[in-house]
């Protein structure tokens, strides 16, 4: 999936702060994270400041998204929740509420 510039940097603050959401950082977040950059074509800094990017900003960003690219966002936050082979409670629920915040819902299920 293409993403723009503005996507990009929401779709790594999002998944920077459910990577966040259980408080420890695993190697196998660290990798993801490594293809997620590869997969959407950010950098380093790009990165650094999706983990400074105000939370409002990056739900206002993903809400304006298309249809097609919230779906890949679903599949890429799904992923980031298991790379530590754990779906943590916090996880989950920054997730969920994320979907509900940029207007996704039963049609996923």
């Amino acid at each position: 999936m293409k993403f723009t510039q503005d996507e990009k940097l929401a779709v790594a603050s999002t998944v920077i702060a459910v990577i966040k959401a259980d408080k420890l950082l695993h190697m196998g977040e660290i990798k993801f994270m490594e293809r997620l950059k590869k997969q959407i074509g950010i950098d380093i800094p790009t990165v650094e400041a999706a983990d400074d990017l105000d939370r409002d900003s990056a739900l206002v960003t993903l809400h304006k998204m298309t249809y097609q690219k919230k779906k890949a966002l679903v599949k890429i936050l799904r992923e980031a929740a298991i790379s530590d082979d754990f779906l943590h409670e916090t996880e989950m629920d920054l997730i969920l509420q994320t979907f509900s915040n940029i207007g996704l819902g039963e049609e996923l299920d």
